[in-house]
């Protein structure tokens, strides 16, 4: 004997199964905790965020506050905008070079240009 759900319980299975289908036959990504959690920010708000991180940061003292700026930055960078999605990246990651060899990132020109570079679009974009 096959069992079948009756009233609301059959509603919700059928509602559950329609659902299913029509996303696994769309096409649709699996559904996952990252994906529904990273929405793209617009620019305004990305701009606002970043705002915040570096205003932040430079209240603290350190590698502390460097470090803090890189993680959030890094985090950042995967909602933002387009237009900073990648400027924000590279912020984040030298921040983190800073602190793990504050030195040896002085003494590299293309990773500097490649920092100044990101600093001014960001500016140009956020108009900071």
């Amino acid at each position: 004997m096959i069992y079948l759900p009756q009233g609301n319980l059959l509603k919700k299975s059928l509602l559950a199964v329609v659902l299913l289908l029509a996303l696994t036959s769309c096409g649709a990504a699996p559904l996952t905790t990252k994906n529904l959690l990273t929405e793209q920010l617009s620019t305004e708000d990305t701009c606002t965020e970043a705002d915040a991180i570096v205003a932040a940061a430079g209240g603290e003292s350190g590698d502390e506050g460097f470090q803090a700026a890189s993680d959030q930055l890094g985090e950042l960078s995967e909602s933002a905008s387009d237009p900073l999605k990648d400027e924000l990246k590279v912020l984040s990651e030298v921040l983190e070079e800073r602190v793990e060899d504050a030195e040896g990132l002085e003494q590299d020109p293309e990773r500097l240009a490649e920092l100044e570079e990101a600093v001014a679009t960001v500016e140009e974009v956020c108009g900071f």
